[in-house]
């Protein structure tokens, strides 16, 4: 049985979707999704309520489980909670053995380094899962995604949090692609000139991961998949650090080694907690080894004398 509480898209069919024998209950105060004509969730029955409400009544009308079948059920989601938080830790586990520069190592340095009031801004795309699960976040109000907006939200999303906490330390992370659709030179002058010391980390992998998984799900045999002509890279040739430091006086560090991650990012949140915005770039493994476009005509820089007319 599933019950979607207050969710807009509770799955996807291309990526997973429930069995077919499974009862499906939507509760939500618009379950149709009215202004979404297009949206549609098979669904057993859809409720328009309160969810809070709801489930109040859930409860007064659940009998109380005898004690024995509620501690075998809880042992039971224990040992499940715990297989699959093994299963998560082994992936950081591995980086960090290796000393890899990954999604979930930077997750992993970075938990270490903030505390349960810190505020995470997750903005990392493709990536974003991994950063969920490598930095968890445990109170309210310390979690923040983009479910419903542009991408780029997190830039002037992370500075509204930092203005309505002045006091949290508020660490927005983003994918490159991300960084390039935030507005970052508005994003860092409005830093800047509202005293909003945030700390940015960009996952650089050098292109448009989201795009090339979408195209390898669609046509996984397909010549561009086959010889890696993606046309995703960015190339990781921008100093995004640098854009914020023109911008808005951002404090700037990069790291290319796994040795440099956890000083570099103590520097960053030094800088922030000193009232300075910052911005650390991390380049991972790049996505694409696609070579630059032979067609692009800025790849070639040659001087073409033109001719003078004939008086």
């Amino acid at each position: 049985m599933i019950l979607a509480i207050d969710i807009v898209v509770p799955w996807v069919d291309v990526l997973g979707r429930p069995t077919s024998d499974a009862a499906v209950f939507v509760v939500n105060e618009d379950p149709l999704q009215e202004s979404l004509p297009l949206w549609y969730v098979p669904a057993g029955r859809f409720v328009r309520a309160d969810a809070e409400t709801v489930l109040r009544q859930l409860l007064d009308r659940c009998a109380p489980a005898p004690d024995e079948a509620a501690r075998t059920r809880t042992a039971a989601s224990r040992r499940m909670l715990s297989e699959m938080r093994d299963a998560v830790d082994r992936q950081a586990d591995s980086d960090l053995a290796a000393s890899r520069l990954t999604p979930a190592s930077v997750a992993r340095v970075l938990s270490g380094l903030l505390d349960d009031d810190a505020v995470v801004v997750n903005e990392a795309i493709s990536n974003a899962p991994t950063i969920w699960r490598h930095l968890p976040r445990r109170r309210p109000g310390t979690l923040y995604g983009n479910r419903g907006t542009a991408l780029g939200w997190s830039g002037g999303g992370a500075l509204g949090i930092k203005l309505a906490e002045p006091d949290a330390t508020v660490v927005s992370i983003v994918g490159d692609g991300t960084f390039f659709f935030s507005a970052p030179a508005s994003t860092y002058w409005m830093a800047e000139h509202y005293g909003l010391a945030v700390l940015t980390v960009v996952l650089d992998n050098g292109g448009w991961n989201a795009t090339k998984r979408n195209l390898e799900r669609l046509h996984p045999d397909g010549t561009a998949a086959r010889t890696d002509r993606l046309w995703v890279n960015l190339q990781q040739s921008t100093d995004f650090g640098g854009v914020a430091a023109a911008a808005g006086g951002a404090w700037s560090g990069t790291v290319a080694d796994f040795d440099q991650l956890e000083g570099v990012l103590r520097e960053g949140l030094r800088h922030v907690e000193a009232g300075t915005p910052a911005v650390v770039t991390v380049h991972l493994v790049p996505i694409s080894a696609q070579p630059e476009d032979a067609a692009d005509p800025h790849r070639h820089h040659h001087h073409i004398p033109m001719e003078r007319a004939a008086p």
